[in-house]
């Protein structure tokens, strides 16, 4: 008699696994995500939800590495579904850090949640009027910071493209108004990826933003720096962002980088800081 996969009680002749064993599985693989956000918006203590997720786990046998799956993407959902229209508030962010330590056994080895809140916390203290101090650089700076400049993020494995056919790249996108102080949801612009074959001059490399520059830190080329208070234009896209800096041509750039959702938020905030 073969055992069922789920239970370990026998399943019958050639059969691997109960029915109603499997349907409860299933049930619960599409559910957990879920209390997730239902958990941020209640005043359940977290030890509370851990101990009904447990137990959830348990009845629906959910083992321990399904449950990181489900625990990530869950928590990634809760956030992410809150990004479409605003930043998480300060209490919010604390409530999923609080859930995210109590829940650690069950999370992944994926930092991506936790450089989510941190990237979170960038941008609220900068709409706040401060600069954020969040962000430790192990290791030499490629570049000389001056009087006065810190390190906001590095943005690695990024593509520089200095020219464009046609100007394709500057009318595609979104434009972000200098002057006005518009939150950018997290997909706001999943449907306008950079038109790639329109963009020459590729250089491969890393971007430094600090409260003062944008610093472009290409392989075997001298570094780039776009002054934030010049900057005079900005569009987004799903992949990337375009950036026009006064006076000289070759301030123009687009960048291919991962997360154009932060870069373009931090980027818009940082200019308006600069300015009176």
């Amino acid at each position: 008699m073969a055992r069922c996969i789920y239970c370990g009680k026998s399943a019958g002749i050639f059969r691997t696994k109960h029915e109603k064993c499997h349907e409860r599985h299933e049930r619960a693989v599409a559910l957990v995500p879920g209390f997730f956000a239902k958990f941020l918006e209640s005043n359940l203590p977290v030890d509370r939800f851990h101990h009904l997720l447990q137990n959830a786990a348990e009845a629906s046998f959910v083992k321990q590495e399904e449950m990181k799956a489900l625990a990530t993407t869950g928590i990634s959902q809760m956030v992410n579904s809150i990004l479409k229209d605003r930043l998480l508030d300060k209490n919010e962010s604390a409530r999923v850090q609080e859930l995210a330590d109590a829940l650690h056994a069950y999370l992944s080895d994926d930092i991506s949640t936790f450089e989510m809140q941190t990237k979170i916390a960038i941008l609220r203290e900068i709409q706040d009027g401060k600069i954020p101090d969040l962000v430790s650089v192990a290791g030499p700076m490629p570049i000389e910071l001056r009087q006065g400049e810190t390190v906001i993020w590095i943005f690695n494995h990024v593509t520089a493209f200095r020219k464009d056919q046609n100007g394709a790249a500057q009318s595609a996108g979104i434009e972000l108004p200098l002057d006005k102080k518009i939150y950018y949801g997290i997909d706001a612009f999943a449907k306008s990826p950079l038109t790639r074959d329109s963009l020459k001059g590729e250089l491969n490399g890393d971007v430094v933003v600090t409260n003062r520059n944008i610093c472009f830190i290409g392989r075997d080329v001298p570094p780039v720096r776009l002054p934030i208070a010049r900057i005079t234009a900005l569009r987004a896209y799903a992949d990337g962002i375009h950036i026009a800096c006064e006076p000289a041509p070759e301030r123009t750039v687009t960048f291919a980088l991962p997360d154009s959702w932060f870069a373009a938020n931090l980027i818009l905030r940082l200019v308006q800081l600069s300015r009176p």
